[in-house]
Parts: structure tokens; sequence; C-alpha cells
């Protein structure tokens, strides 16, 4: 019987059906970008997928090479997700000339050539639109060892004083603008500043840690602690959607390049609602489509930064000139899409499977192996065959 807990993987599908349709636009983001206050759904899948890693984690030992080759193959496997994106979209704006005028001022930007940005791009110095989250999951995973570390040696108050330290550091210092700037290279540094979206990748750690590790559920034992977190979400809600007035100086500390201090309020107060609120949830409930493509989520999110940038000269045009209706009936179509990248995926690793190892000739014949099943033609059905 597996062990897997897919309400997590559902909670993920949810994250990248709001990120698909967020990325493509249009008038139904009126209803699933950010509508229960300024929390995103990239915040809620960088926190999810930090807390997926602990929790998998807290079987093994810190400084065991198990934890260690973990991270370095995920880490590995992310960085070869992210060049591949980002070779293709630059291959798109080189042999699409329509693409070219919507893509080009991003991964093209200045005086940048196409290999210099391909250069660029693989060293994670250029973050184009879309291309900054996996950058940053990337260097979170390589640092997560060492913080799961630290938690295990019971120097838990240090570590997330630490990580609060580094996120004041970052409302006013981003490293990898430093970075470009210094290179004068003229690339693009992407929209999230690490110093502060730590913050969300080692909380996510820390709960991952006490719900494996201590076997805690709730962050606060204390049901005034719920109640106060709940009230606070329900303000922020309110305040998001235009309920409340909120005075115009505030919607500087609601930013969230930066992760300014009352959009990570906010997101803190949901976990607390959350973390208590799912305890009623049973590991083994969650909706089927969301929880498949939920538990491939990397091949899904990378799809899904594929096919905005190859829908952009028409997505904006459907929901500018077509009457709702169609844009719903758009919408869906797209979101359905996102099966493709799982149904693949899931066909890809059950050929490694029967391969055996997960050697690299193994997996090239998985992949051509899925190749062959999909375009395989269809045999012609046999004409003597009896009704």
């Amino acid at each position: 019987m597996t062990t897997r807990d897919v309400r997590l993987d559902t909670f993920r599908g949810i994250f990248l059906v709001l990120m698909t349709v967020d990325h493509i636009g249009g008038k139904v983001t009126a209803f699933t970008y950010e509508p229960f206050g300024f929390v995103s759904a990239a915040a809620g899948f960088v926190m999810l997928s930090a807390y997926l890693y602990a929790y998998t984690a807290s079987t093994k030992q810190p400084l065991g090479p198990s934890l260690w080759r973990q991270s370095l193959v995920r880490a590995a496997k992310l960085y070869r997700y992210h060049v591949l994106v980002f070779a293709l979209l630059l291959l798109l704006i080189l042999v699409s000339p329509l693409h070219r005028g919507y893509l080009a001022h991003q991964f093209l930007p200045g005086n940048i050539g196409p290999m210099a940005s391909m250069l660029y791009g693989a060293v994670l110095l250029h973050q184009p639109t879309l291309m900054h989250l996996l950058p940053m999951y990337l260097i979170f995973t390589l640092l997560s060892p060492l913080v799961l570390l630290a938690f295990h040696r019971g120097l838990h108050l240090p570590v997330l004083v630490l990580s609060l330290s580094l996120w004041a550091w970052g409302q006013f210092y981003d490293p990898l603008e430093w970075l470009v700037a210094a290179s004068g290279s003229g690339a693009l540094a992407g929209d999230f500043n690490l110093l502060a979206w730590q913050v969300l990748w080692v909380s996510g750690l820390y709960i991952g840690f006490v719900h494996g590790v201590e076997k805690r559920t709730a962050l606060f034992h204390s049901p005034m602690s719920f109640w106060l977190a709940g009230i606070a979400v329900v303000g922020f809600m309110l305040a998001k959607q235009d309920v409340l007035n909120m005075p115009g100086q505030m919607e500087f500390y609601v930013e969230k390049s930066d992760m300014r201090a009352l959009r990570l309020a906010n997101i803190f107060c949901q976990v607390v609602v959350f973390c208590k609120l799912v305890q009623f949830l049973p590991k083994d409930r969650g909706l089927p489509w969301l929880r498949f493509i939920g538990k491939y989520g990397l091949q899904v999110y990378c799809f899904h930064v594929l096919l905005v940038a190859f829908l952009e000269p028409v997505s904006w045009r459907i929901g500018m000139h077509f009457s709702y209706p169609a844009e719903l009936a758009f919408m869906a179509a797209v979101v359905a899409s996102l099966s493709i990248p799982a149904l693949l995926y899931r066909a890809y690793e059950l050929q490694v499977r029967r391969a055996g190892a997960r050697t690299w000739p193994n997996r090239l014949r998985a992949v051509d192996g899925v190749a062959r099943t999909l375009f395989k033609p269809r045999r012609k059905a046999d004409a003597t065959r009896p009704d």
C-alpha cells in the first residue's frame, strides 16, 4: 500500500492550474489571481516543494550520503529541465518571426545575441519571463541538506532567525541584480529576489521537518493562534478584493518580487490556518486529475512555460476580443492540455522501470519506446475477421 500523501499532490495540481491560467491572462484571472489575499500560486508552489523535500527526507540521516545524493540528483534534474526549456524558447524565437515580436525583448534584450543569451541562461544569470522559478528552486535544493542538518541538531530558532535576517536584507538588496550589474552583461535578473524568497523555502522545510520528524501537525497548539490567523486571512482577502480600502502607501508592503512584510504576514497566516484545516482531510483523499498532474509537477510546470510562450500571440487577443464563454472554452482547453506532459512522463517512467537500472542508455531507450508508441501507425482492421 502506498504511503504517498495524495492531498499534497492535489494542492500542487491546483497551484499549477492557477499559474497556467494567470500566465495565459484574460478576464478569467479576476477569479484566479490571488483570490484569497496577497498570496500567489508561485509562493504556495515553493513552500509545498520545500515541505515535500523535508518530509520525504525525514527518515534519512542529515549528513548521510543518501540525502546529499538526493539533493544533487534533484538539482541536476532541475538544471537539465531549465536549460532545455530555455533552449526551446530561444529556438522558437529564432524560427518564428511572430513569436520573436513577443518574446525577443525578454530573451534577447539590448545587445545580447542568441549564443550569449543561451550562455547567460545556462549559468542562471539571465532569467527572462517565467524562467526564474527553476533556478531559484535549484539553488534552494542544494542548500537544503544544511538546513535540515541544523534542524536535526535542534537549531530551529537560530535557523529561522537567520532566514528572517536574510529576508530583511533582501528588502534592500537583490544578489542576482548585483551579479548582473557587475557582469555588465545586460541580462535580466528575474522577478524573484533570492534573499527574500528563501524565507518561504526555509519555512516549508521547517514545517515538513516538524511534521515528518517531530510528528507535530498544527504549527501552534493554542486555538487562539488559529482564530487570530483566520481573522487576519479574512482581512487580507477583503483588502485584496477592495472591499476594505487599503491606504496607498500600504501597496508597497504587499509587493511580490521582494516578498514585502504584509505579503509575508498574509502567507504565514494562511499557512497556520491551512495546517490546522488539512488535518480533517484524510491522506488518501484528493481530486484525481489534479492529483495526477501534481504528481508530475516539474514536467507540468515546464510544459506550462512552453505553452504560455507559444500561445502568447493569440491568448491576449482571445481575452480582449472574444466573449467570456469563448475565453472560458479556450482556457479549459489550455488547462486540459496539462495532462499531456503528465501522461508522457508516466509512460516514460514505466519504460524505465521495465528496463531496470536508471542508466542513460535505458533512459534513451525509454524515450524511444514512448516515441514509437505515440507515432506507431494503427493496424488496419482485418477484413476477414468475422463479425
